[in-house]
């Protein structure tokens, strides 16, 4: 969340206008919070031009969304893979219990 409001000033400073429509390979690379670093951060992956707050979280909630069904995907595998194993399991028990049969 502070990214956010750290890029979200610089697009409203209108200091960072360079940054938002000139090519990437044009700009220099601020240092680590300094000038319109996030902005141009932000821009390494995103092709948007010309680049706004908008588009900014346009991307991160792609990304976000992204994120969510990964780990939904690992959760279910996860679930189905112990739900296997536990089965087999009672089945192994069960048939130990009644004799190999």
């Amino acid at each position: 969340m502070d990214y956010d409001r750290a890029i979200e000033k610089e697009f409203e400073s209108g200091q960072c206008q360079n940054y938002q429509t000139a090519p990437l390979e044009s700009l220099r690379e601020h240092g680590y919070r300094e000038g319109c670093w996030h902005i141009y951060l932000s821009r390494k992956y995103d092709d948007t031009v010309p680049y706004t707050f908008e588009a900014y979280k346009r991307n991160n909630s792609a990304w976000d969304r992204e994120q969510y069904l990964f780990a939904l995907v690992i959760g279910v595998a996860g679930t189905a893979m112990a739900s296997g194993l536990v089965y087999f399991l009672g089945w192994l028990v069960g048939w130990v219990v009644t004799g190999f049969h």
